[in-house]
């Protein structure tokens, strides 16, 4: 099976990325963004961050994402929760890409920050999850004035995990989360990996998630 795999620290667009792809390939692809128990997912992956490997939940990758794939051809997943604990059989699979986007510090610290504060089930992971994110205690997104400089070193901390793990996956490549909406990027990775001809408009690169649901919710 060929896999997709969009890897992030999160707030990098990857439920618009999920829409626009779901929309335009065909059945026999499997393209997920949120799966089920990828919150556990995200925890323990920020423990194999935090001490760089040596705590390996890996194995459950295959379990967690399985149930989406079955009885497809290709499966895509831009679940960020998920992203840091690919085990090393996908890594290494030359039917693997892995798309590691990227977002400056300080954007992703104020996006991480204002979505904890704007969404209720946000707000509860950011104060009373531990390992939520790397280097963030419980309650700490509350009292502590300066918590946008530590999540601006977890993306860091997050974005270094990635590229020194993932590198080795021959068809790596690195983006900056920007680039990906930008006419026809998403359209070459697809064609260039799996051989697939899409079109995406302009018009769908540059609409939101949420922008986009409340488009469908008034035509419906």
């Amino acid at each position: 099976m060929k896999r997709i795999i969009f890897v992030s620290s999160g707030r990098c667009g990857t439920r618009r990325i999920y829409e626009l792809l779901n929309n335009c390939l065909p059945s026999n692809v499997a393209v997920v963004h949120q799966m089920r128990f990828s919150r556990l997912a995200n925890i323990l992956g920020t423990l194999m961050v935090t001490t760089k490997g040596k705590i390996d939940f890996s194995k459950l990758y295959e379990p967690l994402t399985k149930r989406y794939y079955k009885g497809k051809d290709i499966f895509i997943s831009t679940d960020p929760l998920s992203s840091m604990i690919l085990p090393t059989e996908i890594i290494s699979s030359q039917d693997t890409c892995i798309v590691h986007i990227v977002r400056l510090d300080h954007d992703f610290a104020k996006s991480i920050y204002t979505l904890s504060r704007n969404r209720i089930p946000s707000f509860v992971a950011h104060n009373l999850i531990p390992f939520w994110q790397p280097g963030i205690i419980p309650l700490e997104n509350i009292f502590n004035k300066k918590i946008q400089g530590k999540y601006a070193s977890a993306n860091r901390l997050k974005n270094r995990y990635f590229e020194e793990r993932y590198r080795t996956n021959p068809h790596y490549m690195k983006i900056n989360h920007v680039d990906l909406f930008q006419p026809a990027c998403l359209e070459n990775i697809i064609d260039h990996f799996l051989g697939l001809k899409i079109f995406i408009p302009d018009s769908a690169l540059a609409r939101k998630s949420n922008e986009s649901q409340r488009s469908e919710s008034k035509r419906s």
